[in-house]
């Protein structure tokens, strides 16, 4: 198969469907960014981020109102991270081992 030369970058021109002769959407591999340390760091901190970043934005604005907002924002992310991680080394993590040996047994 002919390489087409009006290919855009996010299609792939060598993938085609039998009757469907038109190119597919091109996805490249995402196996380099799983190997970044603070995108799995992210990973690892989103479910308990998840959990806390709504109280903890209430909490920001309700006693520091006097704040700029973007200040406040900047401050509530700080928090909920710093509070995301405690949670998940002091409850998530030794939970998770727990629940495999467990399910070893």
């Amino acid at each position: 198969m002919e390489k087409s030369s009006s290919a855009s970058p996010i299609t792939n021109p060598d993938v085609s469907a039998g009757a469907n002769s038109h190119s597919r959407l091109y996805i490249p591999s995402l196996d380099g960014i799983r190997t970044l340390k603070w995108i799995r760091f992210l990973g690892v901190l989103s479910y308990s981020l998840y959990l806390v970043h709504d109280t903890v934005i209430l909490a920001v604005e309700m006693y520091l109102p006097q704040l700029h907002k973007v200040l406040q924002g900047g401050i509530s992310l700080l928090i909920s991270f710093g509070l995301a991680y405690v949670i998940y080394q002091f409850l998530e993590f030794p939970l998770g081992q727990l629940r495999k040996k467990f399910s070893r047994a």
